[in-house]
């Protein structure tokens, strides 16, 4: 597998020359030593799940227009879409996008993996329409790819993990023996919870178009301080996370005038 690898490094190397040698080098063995991390830890999940016969399958299995030149044979130009009825008639939303991994029991039954170099998304994210991308994936693994084979969920599959590379997500209580996770990992659920997030998610997509169409675009972010902390346009923003008011909003009333201090004039 190193020497597989060091084969792809070569050609990024070609194609990306970097511009540290000695630092891509370093890179270079890092990421051979996350390899061998994640091929013994492939390994023992396999062991876990060895009963239901769950092998990768599919990998960047796209869907839509996505361009990408690497995609799995099965693969499909047709869109995700969802539709809904309103008073002039049915409307559709056309969703493209691609799944890093799909496994699959010797049932056919299907598990969705987004690689992550960190964390997930929590489910909290999810609920809240901050992280639209799995229940995405679930939808277009059950209506358009494969429609015909039952899902036992779907989640995060962490490369620089610890224990537990797949600790969150949009798991099954009821299918965990095709996973192999304990059910204690965060994302586990009910199977009536599980439903009830993913339809929450499909109209939390429509609710976001309402708004758009609307002109309605809110300063109000969804994790408040948080949110704030990571903003590059702090300077600009019109929401006061210092605020006294519940809403945190404040209404700017005079734009500051930009002053030029050179000395040429006009």
């Amino acid at each position: 597998m190193r020497e597989l690898a060091d084969r792809v490094f070569d050609e990024h190397e070609r194609v990306v020359p970097p511009l540290n040698k000695q630092i891509w080098k370093i890179d270079r063995e890092i990421r051979k030593i996350l390899l061998d991390q994640v091929l013994l830890y492939e390994l023992e999940i396999q062991e876990q799940a060895a009963a239901a016969g769950v092998v990768p399958a599919y990998f960047e299995v796209a869907f839509g227009g996505m361009k990408s030149a690497a995609r799995d044979p099965d693969s499909t130009q047709q869109p995700l879409e969802l539709t809904r009825s309103t008073f002039v008639g049915e409307e559709t939303i056309k969703v493209s996008g691609q799944i890093d991994r799909v496994d699959m029991a010797a049932d056919k039954t299907l598990i969705a993996y987004d690689y992550k170099l960190s964390t997930g998304s929590t489910k909290e994210d999810i609920k809240s329409g901050r992280s639209l991308q799995l229940p995405i994936y679930l939808e277009a693994l059950e209506r358009l790819l494969f429609p015909e084979q039952p899902i036992a969920g779907g989640g995060y599959y962490v490369i620089r993990g610890g224990n537990e590379r797949r600790n969150r997500g949009l798991h099954r209580a009821s299918q965990l023996h095709y996973s192999g996770i304990s059910n204690r990992v965060l994302g586990v659920m009910s199977d009536d919870e599980w439903q009830q997030i993913r339809d929450d998610v499909i109209a939390k997509i429509w609710n976001f178009l309402d708004h758009m169409r609307a002109g309605e675009f809110a300063v109000n972010p969804s994790e408040k301080q948080k949110t704030c902390r990571f903003c590059d346009f702090a300077a600009v923003c019109r929401y006061d996370r210092f605020a006294s008011t519940g809403s945190g909003c404040r209404q700017i009333t005079q734009i500051p005038q930009i002053r030029n201090s050179g000395s040429s004039r006009h």
